[in-house]
């Protein structure tokens, strides 16, 4: 999917993750917005996720190696991965940071759902451990997990969510986009974890 298609600007790497993904087809379980978020939510994990385990969430088998033709597939296509995974850290470690959304191509407007959905997805890897930041005495912290959550009972027809009108839905659509990269942040930096980056930074 190049720019044209329904994504702004993206760097190199992230294209190359886009081209890989969709080489997969039919047997891939994300698509490029969705796997930022989701490696999002690996990032600001209150527990630290195995690899092998949150790889295997991003194609529709429970194979390691997935549905490549050679281990060396397997291993080019998880090196790459990593590799994302480590230019959104990254980017994640400095004060900006910006999610890649899908770009309605007639609307103009910005799929973020796609994205929550993949954040979700990490979620629910280690569910409970999350409770930390909702527990959180750092109130920036608690709001920006509770804000992401509510974007996700939003984006996700299977959670479970309040009855929302249709004003107050049309406001969370418009503020969304931009409520997600600052409660990442919050978490990244102000979580459980990045209170061990600090330490380990000092």
């Amino acid at each position: 999917m190049d720019d044209a298609d329904g994504f702004n600007e993206l760097p190199e790497l992230a294209i190359r993750m886009d081209e890989a993904l969709e080489a997969l087809g039919e047997n891939a379980a994300m698509v490029l917005s969705e796997l930022n978020g989701y490696l999002c939510g690996i990032l600001t994990s209150p527990e630290v996720i195995p690899d092998d385990e949150w790889l295997r969430e991003i194609w529709d088998s429970e194979d390691d190696n997935g549905p490549f033709e050679s281990l060396a597939d397997a291993n080019a296509f998880k090196a790459l991965v990593r590799d994302y995974k480590k230019s959104i850290d990254d980017e994640l470690s400095g004060e900006t940071f910006e999610p890649i959304y899908d770009i309605d191509a007639e609307t103009e407007e910005v799929i973020w759902e796609i994205w929550a959905i993949g954040f979700s997805r990490a979620m629910d890897l280690r569910i409970d451990s999350w409770n930390a930041y909702l527990e959180s005495s750092d109130e920036e912290v608690s709001e920006a997990l509770m804000n992401l959550m509510g974007l996700v009972a939003i984006a996700d027809p299977e959670e479970e969510s309040e009855a929302v009108s249709e004003e107050d839905l049309a406001e969370v659509h418009e503020a969304a986009p931009d409520i997600i990269p600052y409660a990442v942040l919050a978490l990244y930096h102000g979580g459980e974890r990045g209170l061990q980056r600090s330490h380990l930074d000092s």
